[in-house]
């Protein structure tokens, strides 16, 4: 499905992914970790060529990915960052927030299936009548990561998405993730949570790749 050549990202002159080869399927399970500032985050980007690509070629299901068909293979991918980003309104707005746009508006989910996954998330009913610039930075990381499983999308890119949340939602946010045997996730993280999952993992260190 998403296959990797020869992937090179350099910033400044300085290679921050070196001649990267990776592929992964529909509904595989990935984990890449490795020491700070190895370019794990670089490599997410990369992608979704959020970051200039100096050398190599991205494949989606046999198709190389250009400038030509960028926007439609954007499509597929959900990108999930460490921190929730900012929003002004209640938490029901932000939630619905990506089902006003063109692509997904006629996706919208029911309210008994948001109330569901709300409740399979710890939070209480009147959640979504709170603001959500007055809830904890852990509450909206979660509502985030609702707000993405609600979108349904094939692929989920998740960038240390769990590293402040406590033990107990961190738990519960990984085993929902990874529940859907058709859902592909690239997820890189620190968290040990991630370690004892059952995912191909990869380390990523000085630029190189490597299958553990």
């Amino acid at each position: 499905m998403l296959e990797l050549k020869k992937l090179t990202v350099k910033k400044d002159a300085k290679t921050i992914l070196n001649k990267i080869d990776f592929s992964c399927n529909e509904g595989e399970k990935v984990l890449i970790y490795g020491p700070s500032g190895s370019g794990k985050s670089t490599f997410l980007h990369s992608l979704l060529f959020f970051e200039p690509i100096y050398s190599g070629s991205i494949q989606f299901n046999g198709k190389k990915i250009g400038e030509h068909n960028i926007k439609d293979y954007r499509k597929n991918f959900v990108f999930i960052g460490q921190k929730a980003p900012n929003f002004q309104g209640k938490a029901e707005d932000f939630i619905c927030l990506p089902f006003t746009f063109k692509n997904n508006k006629f996706s919208k989910p029911e309210q008994v299936v948001v109330e569901k996954i709300l409740h399979e998330f710890n939070f209480s009913d009147n959640v979504l009548e709170n603001n959500y610039e007055n809830l904890s930075g852990g509450e909206q990381q979660r509502l985030c990561i609702i707000q993405a499983l609600l979108l349904n999308k094939k692929i989920f890119l998740l960038d240390e998405i769990t590293s402040n949340l406590d033990a107990e939602n961190t738990h519960i946010v990984i085993d929902k993730i990874l529940q859907d045997p058709k859902r592909t996730v690239i997820s890189v993280s620190h968290d040990a949570h991630w370690r004892n999952k059952d995912m191909k993992q990869y380390i990523l260190a000085a630029g190189e790749l490597k299958n553990e």
